[in-house]
């Protein structure tokens, strides 16, 4: 897939389900049968990558956010243009590493949330913990 697939949501959703599909498939305990499954599966998320790259609008050359449709009375999702992509291997370089240490960011702050929250009740730790996985999804 030449393409920013990391950029769009959608793309990497559909991809790491096909992955982790694909790991079950081939796992020592799975069915001797279940490979033929996912190909039968690998075949209906193709058609899906398919309208999901014609509706986010990548390129080979070029990017923009997967439009997002406003409903009424929303505020509309702020939409930027076309970027042009000069370097895809070293935009995806970029795009990793500044993922990366997002994540590393994150994690030392639910660490430490984490730490502070052994001495209290389990709701309350298990507020903390739901309040960093939704800080996670948000980034």
């Amino acid at each position: 897939m030449r393409l920013d697939w990391h950029r769009h949501d959608e793309l990497v959703l559909e991809l790491s389900a096909l992955h982790m599909h694909w790991l079950a498939c081939y796992h020592e305990t799975a069915s001797p049968s279940d490979p033929i499954g996912w190909l039968s599966d690998f075949a209906e998320a193709r058609a899906r990558l398919r309208d999901w790259v014609a509706i986010c609008g990548t390129r080979l050359d070029r990017d923009r956010p997967t439009r997002q449709t406003s409903w009424p009375g929303q505020t509309p999702a702020n939409s930027s243009g076309e970027v042009e992509i000069f370097d895809r291997n070293r935009d995806f370089e970029a795009f990793v590493h500044d993922d990366v240490r997002q994540r590393q960011r994150l994690s030392r702050t639910c660490d430490g949330s984490a730490q502070r929250e052994e001495d209290r009740s389990a709701a309350s730790f298990k507020r903390s913990s739901v309040t960093c996985i939704v800080s996670l999804l948000r980034a």
